[in-house]
């Protein structure tokens, strides 16, 4: 996900990582990673709960009313090369919009 944001951010991207975990917790597994978008904390599960999160890891694209327009979950090895589409093909339904 890092690359696919350090990619497209000038054109608009943005990521948003969430996680159950205490706050310090993912703030030494993002410097860990060397992550660089906004990585925040859900202890109570409410965003899990309200985008229906059922596997980690769950990845969602939002369009701008943060409506889940494509979303791909569990691990994948291809996941790098999805992503890229991914963001591709929503950064352009954005511009065309």
């Amino acid at each position: 996900m890092e690359a696919v944001y350090k990619k497209y951010k000038d054109q608009g991207l943005k990521v948003v990582a969430i996680g159950g975990e205490p706050p310090e917790v993912l703030k030494k597994f993002a410097e860990a990673k060397g992550l660089t978008f906004t990585v925040l904390t859900d202890p109570t599960g409410e965003v899990f709960t309200l985008y229906n999160a059922e596997s980690i890891p769950t990845n969602y694209f939002l369009d701008e009313q943060l409506r889940a327009v494509d979303a791909t979950v569990g691990f994948d090895p291809s996941a790098p090369d999805l992503l890229d589409k991914m963001a591709k093909e929503l950064l352009n339904d954005a511009k065309k919009a």
